[in-house]
Order: C-alpha cells, then sequence, then structure tokens
C-alpha cells in the first residue's frame, strides 16, 4: 500500500487532483492502489480507536491483578501486576525451563517458608539522560557544522561518564522486613 505512492512519486505523477488526471496517462492504477492502502490504514485506525474506548470504559472489569491474565510459563508471569519494584520477594529456584508452570501444576513448589532477605537495588539516576542529550547536541552540531559545539558535546559527554563513575552511592537497601511487608500486602490483594 506505501509503495504505490512512492512509486508513483518516483516516476514523477503529476501532482494534481486526482480527478483531473487522464486514465490514458497510465497513472490512474496507481492512484486507486493507493487509495486502497489510504481506505485501509483509516480502517485499520478507526479499529484502534474503538479498541481504545472500549479498553477505557471495561477497565475494572478487565484489570489484572493476578499478574498472570495469559495463563503464562515462565516466572515474570509469577509477580503480581503491576510488578513490584523488587521483582521478587524470594529469590525464585529455578530447575526448569518453565519453573512457573510447574509450580502451577503442581509439579514444583514455590518455598513459601524461605526467609526473606534483604535487597539491594540500584539508584535512579538521569545521567543516562544528560549524556543523550549530550550526544544529540554532539550530532547537531556535526550536521551543522558547528565547530566549537562539536568540540564541546563530546567533552561534555566524557565529564558526565567521569562524574557518573566517581558516584559511589549507586544502590539503595531495601531490609528484609520491608519486603515482607510489601509481600504481604500485594498477596492479600489477590
Amino acid at each position: 500500500m506505501p509503495l504505490s505512492p512512492s512509486i508513483s512519486s518516483v516516476l514523477w505523477a503529476p501532482h494534481a487532483d486526482w480527478t483531473t488526471i487522464q486514465p490514458d496517462l497510465g497513472w490512474h492504477p496507481l492512484f486507486i492502489v493507493a487509495a486502497f492502502g489510504v481506505a485501509v490504514l483509516a480502517l485499520g485506525a478507526f479499529f484502534q480507536l474503538i479498541q481504545l474506548f472500549q479498553s477505557i470504559r471495561e477497565r475494572a472489569q478487565t484489570r489484572d491483578t493476578t499478574g498472570d491474565p495469559w495463563n503464562g510459563r515462565t516466572l515474570e508471569w509469577s509477580v503480581p501486576s503491576p510488578a513490584p519494584f523488587y521483582n521478587f520477594a524470594r529469590t525464585p529456584h529455578v530447575k526448569s525451563r518453565d519453573a512457573f508452570w510447574e509450580m502451577k501444576n503442581g509439579n514444583a513448589r514455590e518455598d513459601d517458608n524461605a526467609p526473606y532477605e534483604d535487597i539491594y537495588l540500584p539508584r535512579n539516576t538521569g545521567m543516562g539522560l544528560y549524556i543523550a542529550v549530550a550526544a544529540l547536541i554532539f550530532g547537531f552540531s556535526m550536521v551543522w557544522h558547528i565547530t566549537w559545539l562539536a568540540i564541546l558535546a563530546p567533552l561534555a559527554i566524557v565529564t558526565l561518564l567521569i562524574v557518573h563513575s566517581l558516584n559511589e552511592e549507586t544502590e539503595y537497601l531495601v531490609p528484609a522486613a520491608e519486603v515482607a511487608r510489601l509481600d504481604a500486602a500485594a498477596h492479600a490483594s489477590l
């Protein structure tokens, strides 16, 4: 569908109203195919909007709290939805590819009596965004031949990388008691 307008523009189709182009010039079949493509794309956009409105209207009835709406097989489906910020309250012991499937079918057991452990998580940082902006500025300066900025932007990138590498407080601790409390609250909502 998108190919036909591309072909017609590459072949220098007359840029006029499609009703003024005479069929004997050879452009008419390509314009018909392009019009069909536009109709299919418009129909797809229409159905997508219908699905969006339907999802908003029925969100209370279709909300997932289990984390496993598709009867999944792997461990990412074993956490509640939305997933907690620490992912797993206890580190799962995996003995096969489909560990969660085996737990659901009774072939394996999740160790509910295992003690909770402290979880170390990485701190949030905006440094990746800052480096990306500096890289964007570098690319912009290279395209538009802004020499002083093309020199300054890589220096900013290297400086930001050095500053980030010198940061020693990159993690924080979630104590085991807090993990136990959050896990109990998550399971109580199921």
